[in-house]
């Protein structure tokens, strides 16, 4: 799974009371039609990840591990 990069966008994870700028990734595998489609950033420490549909929506923060073992997982995946 590869991730192009998209227009930074201001985003405040759940819980953190504040907001950031930080520069999205598309994964290659979303379109346009408004499928499944997921945005990942770097952040301080890990991974954010967002719903590309609800850009003003919640966050999740996983750390370097945990984002490398989703997307061993997600490779697995027909």
């Amino acid at each position: 799974m590869r991730f192009r990069r998209r227009r930074s966008t201001e985003s405040r994870p759940k819980g953190s009371g504040r907001t950031m700028e930080l520069n999205w990734r598309r994964s290659s595998y979303s379109d346009n039609l408004g499928g499944n489609c997921v945005e990942v950033a770097p952040v301080a420490g890990g991974v954010g990840v967002r719903d590309s549909k609800v850009p003003g929506g919640s966050v999740i923060l996983l750390g370097p591990v945990v984002f490398r073992a989703l997307l061993a997982e997600l490779k697995r995946w027909p």
